[in-house]
C-alpha cells in the first residue's frame, strides 16, 4: 500500500518549500496515508481506505504459499462486506 520512496521524497520536498500544500493522489486503489498527513477522505470515495495494511480484508492472503498460489481467506467477506461486519476495523 505504500508509495515508492521517490514519491515520498517528492512530497517531502514540496512540503519543505510550502507547508500549506495539499497532496492529491490519483490511483485506482488505496495507498498508505501514514506519511501524507492527517486527513483520510475515504468517507467520500467509492472504496474504503484501511488505516493499516493489516486492516485490509486481503491481508492474510499474502505472501503466497511455496507454489506461488494465493489462498483467498476472506470467504464471503470480500471488499465492502468485510468492513460491514460487526467488529471490523472501520
Amino acid at each position: 500500500m505504500d508509495l515508492t520512496p521517490y514519491q515520498y521524497d517528492l512530497v517531502d520536498a514540496v512540503l519543505a518549500a510550502n507547508p500549506n500544500t495539499v497532496v492529491v493522489n490519483y490511483s485506482g486503489s488505496p495507498v498508505s496515508m501514514s506519511a501524507l498527513g492527517n486527513k483520510n477522505p475515504s468517507e467520500c470515495l467509492q472504496f474504503t481506505w484501511p488505516w493499516r495494511l493489516k486492516d485490509s480484508p486481503t491481508f492474510e492472503n499474502w505472501p503466497t504459499n511455496d507454489n506461488d498460489e494465493i489462498c483467498y481467506k476472506e470467504g464471503l467477506f470480500v471488499g465492502y462486506r468485510y468492513y460491514d461486519q460487526p467488529g471490523s476495523p472501520t
